[in-house]
């Protein structure tokens, strides 16, 4: 905050002399027109323009690069690691145990109140930039590379869970402004609690017979192509991770859709309703093939 009061400070003292010169100086009525006397050469001037706004950046440098230096460090050995991987348009999140993957979500990501979080930042086709404005700077998110950062998250209330939204912060393509995500921020026991029930297997809430009938359509058809249901035979890699999808309070982020079955719906029909150029073609389902695998999808919590 204080390097934006700096800038706040120095736009108000530049637009100010702005101000002044054009009234002061403008040109009054009956004056003859013609091209301003010049004031080039002013030794003193120059080395003043030039000297000031390198002190300045000088001690901006002393204030942030302690910081970058500090976000760059290892994380303390207790954090929570998490491998953020852009894609067009959305978040996977796999949470690990060194190298071990120990379960994958999408668009939503799940933070203990109070503990450091460590995310190793990468892409799978072109350059994103992860950024939670609350939390932390931007960082770019480069294919075949990974970008570091570590911060520990702190709710005003220790017992409060909270969501701050998220988005891509560099130009990805026609949905980019679009590409959304959630970060929740809660106590250690729900965090905990939550990482238990996203390590289980998917199972559905409640097994009627349109849920059963769903889960055919969902594991047996195209959708098992491109997405991961663990414990089924759906085993894609292309797309989102919907082994809870019930679960997730949001569709691709809080900004763009609630989950609710009506939103699914649309989604599944034709995704590039809600994200312009998603890579995810229609499904052409049947009507009661759609309300089944919606069904199937949002008993999965």
């Amino acid at each position: 905050m204080l390097t934006v009061w700096i800038a706040v400070a120095i736009g108000v003292l530049i637009e100010g002399a702005l101000i002044v010169t054009i009234v002061r100086f403008r040109r009054r009525r009956g004056e003859p027109v013609g091209a301003p006397v010049g004031r080039h050469g002013s030794t003193p001037i120059e080395i003043l323009w030039t000297a000031i706004p390198a002190l300045v950046l000088v001690f901006l440098g002393i204030l942030v690069v302690p910081l970058i230096f500090e976000t760059a460090a290892a994380a303390p050995p207790n954090a929570v690691k998490v491998r953020v991987i852009g894609h067009q348009w959305w978040w996977e999140f796999r949470y690990m145990q060194g190298n071990k993957v120990l379960f994958t979500t999408a668009n939503e990501l799940h933070l203990p109140n109070g503990r450091a979080a460590d995310f190793s930042i990468t892409s799978a086709d072109v350059i994103h930039s992860f950024w939670i404005p609350t939390m932390f700077g931007k960082r770019d998110a480069i294919p075949n590379h990974s970008n570091d950062i570590w911060f520990t998250p702190k709710n005003p209330d220790p017992n409060a869970t909270v969501s701050y939204p998220g988005q891509c912060a560099e130009f990805c393509g026609p949905a980019h402004s679009l590409m959304y995500l959630n970060a929740v921020v809660e106590p250690e026991a729900a965090y905990d609690a939550w990482v238990r029930h996203q390590e289980s297997k998917a199972a559905p809430v409640v097994a009627s017979a349109l849920v059963r009938r769903g889960e055919q359509v969902v594991t047996q058809g195209s959708c098992a192509g491109c997405h991961t249901i663990d414990g089924t035979a759906a085993a894609g890699q292309v797309g989102p991770n919907l082994t809870h999808i019930g679960s997730r309070a949001n569709l691709s982020g809080p900004q763009l859709a609630a989950n609710t079955p009506a939103n699914l719906a649309r989604w599944i029909h034709n995704s590039s309703d809600f994200k312009p150029g998603s890579h995810m073609p229609p499904q052409n389902l049947s009507k009661s093939d759609l309300a089944a695998a919606v069904a199937y999808l949002e008993s999965l919590k």
